[in-house]
């Protein structure tokens, strides 16, 4: 009984510290209203998309979040200069025909201009270091 009242005790303060927040940057869009609505979103304030291809189960993708996306740093460069769509390929097509492009590594990014024109594709894990030289390339 004791056991299970410090799990639940444990987890309320961890989830308090904001560490299962679910956000854009570590869970995948399964909505296709939602990818066409920040493909529009990006046109109107003129920002590059950044469509990362995903899975579940890739284990690459999994630690880029928590050693890149996590990052305070990289968090705030998306928001303010991207629109960032991580999109797990099992369950949704790639969008503005970027499966043509996809290899089927995970994870791979697309860099699009605001016009969805493919800019670059990145294929492969990245350090904080290596996403944010990507991001550079891009930035204002």
């Amino acid at each position: 009984m004791i056991k299970h009242f410090l799990l639940i005790f444990f987890t309320s303060i961890i989830m308090q510290a904001g560490w299962f927040d679910t956000d854009i940057y570590t869970d995948n869009i399964s909505n296709q209203e939602l990818v066409d609505k920040l493909i529009k979103q990006a046109k109107n304030e003129d920002k590059f998309i950044i469509v990362q291809a995903t899975t579940n189960y890739c284990p690459y993708s999994r630690a880029m979040n928590y050693k890149v996306f996590d990052k305070k740093e990289v968090r705030d460069i998306l928001k303010k200069e991207f629109i960032f769509i991580k999109v797990d390929v099992n369950s949704l097509s790639l969008p503005l025909g970027l499966d043509k492009h996809y290899t089927n590594i995970t994870p791979t990014f697309f860099v699009l201009n605001s016009s969805t024109q493919l800019e670059d594709t990145y294929v492969g894990p990245m350090s904080k270091d290596g996403f944010l030289g990507m991001l550079e390339v891009y930035s204002e």
